[in-house]
């Protein structure tokens, strides 16, 4: 999933390298421009891709907590159904 910042920004260094094609400077320098910036987007992707799996591994363990917490409370309320249904016999 692409955020619009890394979607501006490659399409900024895009317009750069070409800028600087076109005025005729040295390949050397149009080709770092270009790595710096691929480097670049990669890091941002990387960190983005980083917070989502965060994020989703944190919902997901309180998803389960809830879960867990949910299960024990219906077996305290089948015990003392249970118990009830057998003072009641």
């Amino acid at each position: 999933m692409w955020s619009l910042e890394v979607v501006v920004l490659s399409f900024a260094i895009l317009i750069v390298v070409i800028i600087l094609l076109f005025r005729e400077i040295q390949m050397e320098v149009v080709a770092s421009v270009a790595v710096l910036g691929l480097a670049t987007v990669w890091f941002m992707g990387r960190r983005r891709g980083r917070q989502l799996y965060k994020s989703f591994y944190d919902e997901e363990i309180i998803r389960l907590e809830e879960e867990q917490k949910k299960a024990e409370d219906e077996t305290i309320e089948d015990k003392v159904r249970k118990a009830l249904q057998d003072k009641w016999r």
